[in-house]
C-alpha cells in the first residue's frame, strides 16, 4: 500500500488536483447544509 501511495503522489495531475478540491467544497457545503437544518428543527 505504501508504494503505491508513492507512485500515486508522483503521478498527480492537476485534474486529480482540481477534482479533490471540488469534492472537498461539495462535502464541506454539504455539512454545512445539513448542520443548518438540524439547527432549525430544534
Amino acid at each position: 500500500p505504501t508504494y503505491m501511495l508513492g507512485q500515486l503522489r508522483r503521478t498527480i495531475t492537476p485534474e486529480i488536483n482540481a477534482i479533490s478540491t471540488v469534492l472537498l467544497g461539495v462535502s464541506v457545503v454539504m455539512v454545512a447544509i445539513i448542520f443548518f437544518l438540524s439547527r432549525k428543527k430544534t
